[in-house]
């Protein structure tokens, strides 16, 4: 499980829950570094597709945010059950940090996951 939200410097602060509640929920994330795209629905389901070389996978799961914004996913196939939480950090030009990951945000499922 992580924890450090990917903060890579004191100057970036972690976003609240009220901050991340309101770029995620009912939209889209895209990963800039994969082709993984997934959908964050307001009933606490996630699904994802993740674009590869051979074939397209799909997953799914459920989310959290605790109290101080801790984001968490619980993907049924990816991570076998196991909780993968973080803060998100905004990078700036509608760019946000999540653990490892550098995301964009699309409003709501324009993907159709």
């Amino acid at each position: 499980m992580s924890d450090d939200g990917g903060c890579t410097s004191t100057s970036q602060q972690p976003m609240t829950q009220e901050q991340v509640r309101s770029v995620i929920v009912g939209n889209t994330a895209h990963g800039e570094e994969t082709k993984a795209v997934a959908f964050i629905d307001a009933d606490g389901s996630i699904r994802a597709e993740l674009v590869g070389t051979d074939a397209t996978k799909t997953d799914s799961g459920t989310w959290s945010l605790d109290q101080v914004g801790r984001f968490c996913v619980d993907w049924t196939v990816t991570t076998h059950g196991d909780e993968n939480c973080g803060q998100f950090v905004a990078l700036g030009e509608g760019s946000y940090q999540w653990g490892g990951h550098t995301l964009t945000f699309k409003p709501g499922n324009p993907s159709n996951l």
